[in-house]
């Protein structure tokens, strides 16, 4: 049960997941609110325009649709991070070890080759689970403070949970933020993150490529230095980036031009899709694309995050996805445990 400081709606969202209406809780990093936003009937919505005003839930591969779930009705509930007990995960799931690194070494070869650049090559994990939704929920929340965490359902769609560490865009007033995040260590009590050449590429690769897609719709960039950020049991790169004089009319051809970032896809661009389409073997689905409120508060605002660490709930059986960024430096082995690593975030919860 939640703590008497905290007002999760239990009863309203299981009433609504008994009727099949679609709706989304979620609390953006660092905040004490959870935000809902209520669907009143099953009606799939497609975004045509950012004119409309809803929670936006956005494919990896935009040659589908990105599905916008009205706000019928918003609501705000208090929310402070529950003690919760460490834990160490007992079940990682070493299935799909070998598969996994055939296909990091093909991607290894098509960067030597001069193919690619940088590629992010990821994999879907199967595991059981007779946990429900809305306890995984909160669980995540008070596990995963610093991420942007959400519970997403839709009966024609599916339902998704995540705690995302990445934003993908915010607009307020002409204001543009987005961040440049790559490069991830296995969090180690006391121990410093020691981050090779691989990971720092990496994270400048990511830099230079929103850099790029901004030039010619803003006015002068902003970039923080680079800092070590952590996210949960995992470290990361971050780079803050940030620009005025956004107009309301460029909103398109900017997500257009950012999505998917060489944090989640690769480089070229393209070419790095198309690799990944051609060769994961599975469909993404809606990981790796974006998520977030559309003119929720107020009129031309937006505020968006990556798609990762994430879950699609499954009767009694779980999809988790995990995935990470290869270079010409890569390691396979390395590269297989990043993904072990990362799966931890959603198998403690689970």
């Amino acid at each position: 049960m939640p703590s008497p400081k905290n007002s999760i709606p239990f009863t309203e969202i299981s009433e609504r997941l008994s009727r099949n209406l679609p709706f989304v809780l979620f609390r953006t990093p660092g905040s004490k609110t959870i935000h809902a936003v209520y669907q009143e009937d099953q009606e799939v919505i497609l975004l045509k325009d950012y004119e409309q005003s809803g929670f936006l839930f956005a494919p990896f591969d935009m040659q589908y649709t990105t599905i916008l779930l009205r706000a019928d009705q918003i609501e705000t509930y208090p929310w402070e991070k529950s003690e919760l007990p460490d834990t160490n995960t007992k079940r990682l799931v070493s299935e799909g070890r070998t598969r996994h690194k055939a296909l990091l070494k093909k991607g290894i070869k098509a960067i030597e080759d001069g193919d690619l650049k940088k590629v992010v090559l990821s994999r879907k994990i199967r595991a059981s689970n007779r946990k429900a939704p809305l306890p995984i929920f909160e669980d995540m929340l008070s596990r995963y403070s610093d991420a942007m965490v959400y519970f997403f359902h839709h009966p024609k769609v599916g339902t998704w949970l995540g705690a995302t560490p990445e934003r993908f865009l915010e607009i307020r007033k002409g204001r543009l933020s987005t961040t440049s995040l790559a490069g991830t260590l296995p969090f180690v009590e006391g121990v410093a993150p020691m981050w090779t050449s691989k990971e720092l590429e990496e994270q400048q690769i990511v830099t230079d490529f929103i850099k790029e897609k901004l030039r010619g719709y803003v006015g002068a960039l902003e970039c923080s230095v680079p800092e070590t950020v952590r996210s949960g049991k995992l470290w990361h790169l971050k780079t803050e980036i940030s620009a005025m004089g956004v107009t309301f009319q460029d909103w398109d051809p900017i997500i257009n031009a950012l999505h998917p970032t060489p944090a989640v896809c690769g480089l070229p661009k393209y070419e790095a899709m198309a690799f990944i389409l051609e060769n994961e073997s599975y469909s993404r689905e809606y990981y790796t694309g974006f998520l977030g409120g559309l003119n929720l508060d107020q009129k031309e605002q937006l505020d968006l995050y990556v798609n990762l660490r994430c879950v699609k709930m499954e009767k009694e059986v779980v999809q988790i996805f995990v995935g990470g960024g290869i270079t010409k430096d890569s390691d396979p082995e390395q590269e297989w445990l990043e993904t072990q690593y990362k799966s931890r975030t959603m198998l403690d919860v689970l």
